[in-house]
């Protein structure tokens, strides 16, 4: 079902508002759960100021917080390894305003862009799904928040683990095969700019590359958090020779000894808990989830495996190639679009990770599953443009400050993404230490 401009821009909000005001308590506004972030406030104000900024100003609406506008108008990425080196950004203030008051510019910022069709001006201008999606990757990179918040802060609930506990394991009696081969072939990247037209897309997603792919063997389903706390219990983050030089100085120098999604249990040595934006889960209860690790971790799980992950050439082809004759579909299930809770776990279904293998309805041609949804996919493919690449003058630094080697292509979908940014050219990126991601990965070999 194709939702109407203004329905989608109230989903939006909604969810938003489901985050700052059904999940975290008003004391949390000010916290900085992950200190490479800014705290929550400042999110709250970020939404209607880059909505103000970047969209209606097209519009010649006239601002009536310049100072709201101009502070809250573009958040922090940092280096992980250096901090201190950041994109522009406006400089934050010494004090934070009252919440009420951030959320009083908002409530007016979203009271204008209702009025006078303002919605549909911009959709015709193809600048409501810039704003649209800009808010949704906002809510979820605020759910990696949520997630590492103290619990003292959050509004602590069982209630939707519990509604999904009939999906946390493995579907029983299914049975798939642990690898498939993929033959050699052609991985058509990117996209043409004329199909803006009918499809609107970041300005990463465009430019087009073919890249001849080997014959390569891929895992099916996505590491499980099982699986992980066995290369955690052999001493996989005390062995230096598994970790890539870059990223054991990381691992070192953070005393990194388990992933973000996993917490040490208070009243036993040497275990752990699942954590979830809810409550922790026991391994047991967890143990068929895909585990959430960054690009540097999941390295050193694939060298104790004698794999390695895959490039995005090779997600893109294993995803959407057609065996036999060198087609591609729009999704890895075919060309129907995308439905959650079917197709995989995405669109905020379920609001947590479910047990791989559970949408073989979403499996690709070659029978890899879970492609799409329940974390995002880890390439090791450093975010690059393809060739043709232009920058959004709507928009300039999105793509282009990030293209310095560092961040990696991130493809699919997590349980956080929205259904609407699941498409086949989207590319999501994160430095290849960052390790709050909802981010998955699964094992390949020559």
């Amino acid at each position: 079902m194709t939702l109407s401009v203004e329905e989608r821009f109230e989903n939006s909000w909604s969810l938003a508002d489901n985050i700052f005001h059904d999940r975290l308590r008003e004391e949390a506004a000010v916290e900085k759960p992950i200190n490479l972030r800014n705290p929550f406030l400042f999110y709250e104000g970020h939404l209607p100021s880059f909505l103000f900024t970047r969209a209606m100003k097209a519009l010649n609406v006239e601002s009536f917080n310049p100072d709201y506008d101009y502070m809250f108008q573009r958040g922090i990425d940092p280096d992980v390894d250096d901090p201190t080196k950041c994109h522009d950004h406006p400089e934050m203030p010494p004090q934070w305003p009252e919440r009420s008051r951030v959320v009083e510019y908002r409530n007016r910022v979203r009271e204008t862009l209702r009025d006078n069709d303002r919605m549909h001006q911009l959709d015709s201008m193809g600048m409501a799904d810039m704003s649209i999606e800009h808010d949704l990757m906002h809510i979820e990179t605020l759910l990696y928040m949520v997630l590492q918040l103290d619990k003292k802060f959050k509004r602590w609930s069982r209630v939707e683990v519990d509604a999904a506990k009939p999906l946390l394991h493995r579907i029983s009696g299914e049975d798939f095969p642990d690898y498939v081969r993929i033959p050699e072939g052609t991985a058509k990247l990117g996209r043409n700019r004329e199909t803006k037209k009918q499809q609107w897309g970041w300005d990463n997603e465009f430019g087009e590359l073919e890249v001849q792919v080997n014959s390569f063997e891929a895992s099916t389903l996505p590491v499980t958090v099982g699986e992980y706390v066995e290369f955690m219990r052999a001493g996989g983050y005390n062995r230096e020779s598994l970790w890539q030089e870059e990223d054991w100085k990381w691992r070192k120098r953070e005393s990194l000894s388990h992933p973000k999604c996993l917490i040490p249990k208070s009243d036993s040595a040497g275990e752990w808990e699942y954590l979830t934006i809810h409550c922790t889960m026991t391994i047991e209860e967890a143990r068929d989830l895909p585990i959430y690790v960054s690009l540097g971790e999941a390295r050193a799980y694939a060298a104790w495996k004698g794999k390695r992950l895959p490039t995005e050439a090779e997600w893109h082809r294993m995803a959407f190639a057609r065996p036999g004759d060198g087609e591609e579909t729009d999704y890895p299930w075919g060309d129907e679009k995308p439905v959650a809770g079917v197709h995989g776990n995405f669109g905020f279904k379920y609001w947590i990770p479910v047990g791989v293998g559970r949408f073989p309805a979403g499996k690709s041609a070659f029978g890899v599953l879970d492609l799409v949804g329940n974390g995002w996919e880890l390439t090791d493919t450093p975010f690059e443009p393809f060739p043709g690449f232009e920058v959004d003058p709507d928009y300039p630094g999105y793509s282009s400050d990030f293209f310095e080697g560092k961040h990696f292509v991130l493809k699919g979908g997590s349980w956080a993404t929205e259904t609407q940014l699941i498409r086949k050219t989207f590319r999501n990126w994160y430095q290849r230490n960052y390790p709050y991601v909802f981010s998955k990965f699964r094992l390949v070999s020559y």
